[in-house]
């Protein structure tokens, strides 16, 4: 129940819209790639932006799990 809280809620929410943010865009820079006839920095940008979305998933993660073992800040 501890990450049902208002401030954890509002944490849950910020990373929930960062990561389907991130993968949106991801997916739009993959078509910008297709569109430019494979343009090597437009696909490097698309993984760019979901290993940005795998960070902060891992980020968010750790958070939750150093909150339950007592040593959050």
């Amino acid at each position: 129940m501890r990450f049902l809280a208002p401030r954890w809620l509002a944490l849950h929410v910020v990373v929930l819209a960062a990561g389907v943010t991130m993968v949106l865009l991801g997916r739009w820079q993959w078509h910008v790639a297709h569109v430019r006839h494979g343009d090597i920095q437009n696909y490097a940008y698309a993984f760019q932006w979901w290993a940005f979305t795998g960070f902060a998933l891992a980020m968010w993660v750790r958070v939750m799990r150093d909150a339950t073992r007592g040593r959050a800040d």
